[in-house]
């Protein structure tokens, strides 16, 4: 549409004894080729604005890349020592169930040969020596409270209160025991709680079994008051069966509080909560890895991105330069053949192979150019 107006503004021109035949202008310049110097003043104009915008953008988008990749950075900067702090602790722990070094405060806990043990298989082990030391519990006591005349409801709460004494009560002993034989700092403590818990568990057992024994020496043996009971006539007396009583409780137990002691070492625990924490933290590392890698990729393309923008409008305006260059021969040559001047037609040459105008969103037209309507101001 430009080209086609420029000739017709040629056609208007030689029409106009505006030119002679040489193309003067009686004093004047080519007032066409002034009002295409203004068109390509307007495109550079907004040609500027536009890569000033797109130049903004980039840079937005490359402060973000930077701030991303800074971030993941820090991420990574930051898991990495904490695998580096979980590889010392996992190493610590390991030391100490190796026996190579005591621990936090004192003694040696060596668990050399528990530490790829079948750990299922144990577990079912301590809830089987558990479990049937309560059924136990629950059967003697349950069957002595309901002989006392007890309600169900009562006999419910006396049990579960005994249980609580004679089965948990010693398994926490068998803790401290363990910590007593492998302390060294702060023992007297943990031998004056144990004192306490074991005398605590043998007197409520010894309470239990008087309670007991004294319920049944008083059952008599027939309908008649004042008979002697049956346990009486059989030689049993009140120290027997209190005996008797006391060391089947007491069995009890004996046998969780020895499997507590034997099987309890914190260290053992931690060592594997450790290996299972590094196992996490590098699986986490690598991955944190690979976001890293993503985010320095995406930093180089955004710094791409922006040189390549450069790049791209300096070709856009050298085409527009070269456009408008075009313009104007095509003006001159227009002119020239209008004139009726063969010498000067000949002499203003047009290249062959013209270069393409610039997308360019709005550039001026036959449909809004006219005469008096072609500056940049309108």
């Amino acid at each position: 549409m430009l080209r086609d107006f420029v000739e017709s503004e040629a056609r208007r021109d030689a029409a106009s004894d505006m030119y002679d035949v040489n193309l003067g202008t009686h004093g004047h310049p080519l007032i066409m080729e002034n009002k295409i110097d203004r068109w390509n003043h307007r495109w550079s104009a907004e040609a500027e604005l536009r890569q000033h915008k797109d130049r903004k953008t980039a840079q937005l988008l490359y402060r973000a890349a930077i701030r991303k990749h800074a971030a993941a950075e820090r991420a990574d900067n930051q898991l990495d020592q904490e695998l580096h702090e979980a590889c010392s602790y996992r190493d610590r722990m390991q030391s100490i169930v190796d026996g190579a070094e005591p621990g936090d405060k004192g003694g040696y806990w060596p668990a050399r040969s528990r530490v790829d043990e079948n750990r299922r298989g144990e577990a079912i082990k301590d809830w089987l020596t558990y479990l049937g030391a309560a059924v136990a519990e629950i059967g003697l006591n349950y069957t002595a409270f309901q002989l006392m005349g007890s309600s169900l409801g009562e006999t419910m709460v006396l049990s579960a209160s005994i249980i609580l004494v004679n089965v948990l009560l010693p398994k926490q002993l068998g803790e401290l025991l363990a910590r007593v034989r492998r302390g060294r700092h702060g023992r007297g403590a943990l031998v004056a709680g144990l004192a306490a818990g074991t005398v605590l568990w043998v007197g409520v057992s010894l309470f239990v079994a008087q309670v007991r024994t004294a319920y049944l020496l008083q059952q008599p043996s027939g309908a008649q008051p004042g008979e002697p009971s049956l346990l009486e006539r059989a030689g049993i007396g009140w120290g027997t069966l209190t005996v008797g009583w006391l060391l089947v409780v007491l069995a009890i137990g004996a046998v969780v509080l020895m499997r507590s002691a034997t099987r309890y070492n914190p260290y053992l625990k931690n060592l594997r909560a450790a290996r299972l924490r590094v196992t996490e933290l590098g699986a986490e590392l690598v991955a944190r890895h690979t976001d890293l890698v993503v985010t320095r990729f995406d930093v180089e393309r955004a710094r791409e991105s922006e040189a390549d923008l450069a790049e791209q409008w300096a070709g856009k305006r050298a085409a527009q330069d070269g456009f408008a260059a075009e313009l104007k021969h095509h003006y001159q040559h227009h002119l020239a053949r209008n004139l009726a001047n063969p010498t000067v037609t000949d002499g203003v040459e047009i290249a062959a192979g013209r270069a393409s105008r610039p997308d360019l969103t709005t550039v001026p037209g036959p449909g809004n150019l006219g005469p008096g309507n072609l500056g940049p101001g309108n």
